[in-house]
């Protein structure tokens, strides 16, 4: 058991120290977002869950896609966006930032829109590599009888 802390530990710390400057020009970045807390416009309930990965073209500035799954009422829905991110107000232990993204929103029923995914958190980093993002956004799909609505929720990523 100590043999296996051990390697954990050493991995860990060896991931660590080769991406010190985790959102720097060249990196990228993969994780997990889910939404909750719904705070919309209608008297349905949103709660989705997606997974992102981005490259930065640049310090702070990184472009990527997002694909994720929603409820909202007895609706489910589908998204597929892409999207720009850009990191300011870095401290010792993470960043702020803000994302903007555009995409296509489909329910299981077949219709589809587009839909804007305005958001921003902050990036906390536990490791140098390994990041818990709390976010709040604000989701507006383009279709009749869609209502936009505004989330809080929690992220998980990998920066490398």
């Amino acid at each position: 058991m100590k043999k296996l802390f051990l390697i954990v530990i050493s991995s860990v710390l060896l991931i660590s120290a080769l991406s010190a400057q985790n959102i720097k020009q060249g990196n990228f970045y993969v994780g997990a977002r889910s939404t909750g807390l719904d705070l919309s416009f209608s008297d349905k309930t949103y709660v989705g869950i997606s997974a992102a990965a981005g490259y930065f073209l640049m310090d702070n500035l990184a472009i990527g896609g997002e694909v994720g799954i929603q409820s909202y009422g007895s609706d489910t829905g589908f998204k597929l966006m892409g999207n720009v991110s850009y990191y300011f107000l870095e401290t010792n232990s993470g960043a702020v930032f803000g994302r903007v993204g555009m995409g296509v929103d489909q329910e299981t029923n077949g219709d589809s829109s587009f839909a804007i995914d305005l958001t921003g958190g902050y990036s906390f980093f536990i490791t140098d590599v390994i990041a818990i993002e709390p976010i709040a956004g604000f989701f507006i799909p383009f279709e009749k009888g869609r209502d936009a609505s505004f989330n809080l929720g929690v992220g998980f990523s990998l920066y490398f």
